[in-house]
């Protein structure tokens, strides 16, 4: 579901119904740990903290601080959402969200989190969610959209976009 390389060069491979495994390349690509075990993991990514997100097909999402433990993994929304993909955008955490909706986390006035609901001019589920420059770029049933930092989506290509690939 997922494959991340972390700012230590471990590489983090989400699995379906396997958590998350961290394969370390120094030691012949052994895996060396596994977190969230039943779990299927659909995105991670790190924040300018150090700390990881783990987006989940039926859980949400869940997070752990720098630096990471197991013990510092928690969930952050406790309600069944489908969490498929994480990014980070002007610094701030963006989550696509099953079927056709993207979340922008954050910190609610009481220390907890929060999720901010940004409305898309999509109808149908969209797949892919990517983060680059000054841009978040997300493609749907009926074409490839980008988003600026005040949330305005243009529509920059037709068509049946399923994922996308950046270079």
């Amino acid at each position: 579901g997922a494959l991340f390389e972390d700012r230590r060069g471990l590489i983090w491979v989400g699995m379906v119904n396997g958590g998350v495994s961290v394969v370390d390349p120094t030691k012949g690509y052994a895996v060396v740990q596994n977190y969230l075990p039943g779990k299927t993991v659909t995105a991670i990514a790190q924040d300018h903290e150090g700390g990881y997100w783990f987006s989940t097909l039926k859980d949400g999402l869940y997070y752990a601080a720098a630096p990471f433990t197991e013990r510092h993994l928690m969930l952050l929304n406790g309600r069944n959402a489908a969490a498929q993909g994480l990014v980070v955008f002007q610094d701030q955490l963006y989550a696509r969200m099953s079927p056709a909706t993207i979340f922008r986390l954050a910190r609610g006035l009481d220390g907890g989190y929060e999720y901010e609901n940004i409305s898309l001019p999509v109808s149908r589920a969209f797949h892919s969610i990517y983060a680059d420059g000054d841009f978040l770029y997300f493609s749907a049933l009926d074409g490839f959209y980008r988003m600026d930092e005040d949330h305005k989506v243009t529509k920059i290509a037709h068509g049946w976009g399923k994922y996308m690939a950046f270079d």
